[in-house]
């Protein structure tokens, strides 16, 4: 059986075929993370220009896996102002 653990910020959730967990965080901390207001990322998902998300099964709630948000920070590294997106 999964293992879900909840807090305010994070939902932490074991899947049983892997060894690693996978923290998810709700749109308050990933906002808080990277330094966007929330309003910020919820335009963004309505536009597809933010990290990727899940809606929790059943419910409103919205999370971001952390490796989404790390790899979405990655794909916008550059070297130049000048660099094309």
């Amino acid at each position: 059986m999964p293992k879900i653990a909840r807090t305010r910020e994070a939902v932490y959730y074991d899947p049983p075929d892997r060894p690693q967990s996978n923290e998810y965080l709700r749109q308050p901390a990933a906002a808080k993370l990277l330094g966007l207001s929330e309003s910020w990322l919820e335009k963004a998902r309505l536009t597809g220009k933010g990290p990727t998300f899940s809606r929790l099964p059943g419910s409103k709630v919205i999370v971001y896996r952390r490796s989404d948000i790390d790899a979405w920070v990655a794909a916008g590294v550059r070297q130049s102002t000048s660099e094309a997106a």
